[in-house]
Order: C-alpha cells, then structure tokens, then sequence
C-alpha cells in the first residue's frame, strides 16, 4: 500500500508554505535520503553536521522527486523545473508531522510485511539458506539511516 499525501495534507500536517507549485499535487512517498529515491516523492532536506539535505537539491529533482521540504531562510539551488516546493521553520520536525500523519491503515500494512519478513528472514537462516537473509538479520541491528530513507 502506498503513501499518499496532497499539497494540502503536507502544507496542514507541517505548517509549510508553498513557495512553488510544481506539476504534480499528489506524492507517493517522503524521502531523506537522495540514494534511495522513488519516483513522486517529497525529498526532506534534513542537516546533519557533515551534511546538509539542501545541497542535493538539483540531484533529487533530477531522480524523480516531486516535491523538496526545505527550511525557511535557507539558501539553496533549485531542484528544477516542476518540483513544488515548501517551506517549514524545522524539516525534522515536518518529517516527524508527516509520519505522525501517515495514515494508520499504510502504518499496519508496513508492520505486517516487515514482521513477515523477519520470520521468513529467520527460517531461511535456521535452514541455512544462502539467500541475502543472513545479511539482513545483521543489518537489523544497524540505524534507520543505513537503510533505505524512503518510505
């Protein structure tokens, strides 16, 4: 099941301003990372203290994002023609308002298919199989960030 907000549903939930209107009004997913892209996103810029978010701009309206979340005040590159953007006062805090806003049906859905996974992952290691289930029982122990940002 896929995530899905409209302008008013991300500008309600975060408090943004639309400084531009892009082409499309409906998103499909939030990203913050800029590796792990999918089409018809909303990219986050976050900051980190060896990154900034804003600086992939122009890569992420490249790879298919629909949408950039970027701070107020904050100078940054355009992400290029069609890509809407807004503005919050904190992008984290308008990444955690989106999640908070995710709809709890879509919630649900991602808890069963990871828990899913997690079983189908422990079987095929007792079994000794040599598919990649070894290697995401090790990545389970590693931050969210590691993995795909997506969602």
């Amino acid at each position: 099941m896929a995530v899905r907000f409209t302008d008013d549903q991300v500008m309600r939930a975060t408090g943004a301003t639309r400084r531009r209107v892009g082409d499309r009004a409906t998103y499909t997913a939030v990203c913050t990372d800029s590796r792990h892209l999918e089409p018809h996103s909303i990219f986050i810029a976050l900051k980190g203290e060896r990154f900034d978010g804003h600086d992939f701009f122009p890569l992420v309206g490249k790879a298919g994002a629909a949408a950039v979340i970027a701070r107020r005040g904050q100078e940054y590159d355009s992400p290029g023609d069609g890509i809407t953007v807004f503005e919050v006062d904190d992008t984290l805090a308008a990444l955690g308002s989106l999640a908070r806003a995710h709809p709890p049906q879509v919630q649900d859905s991602h808890r069963r298919r990871h828990r899913q996974q997690r079983q189908d992952d422990d079987e095929r290691a007792r079994r000794g199989d040599p598919s990649d289930a070894r290697a995401r029982l090790e990545d389970r122990g590693q931050p969210q960030t590691t993995r795909s940002a997506c969602r």
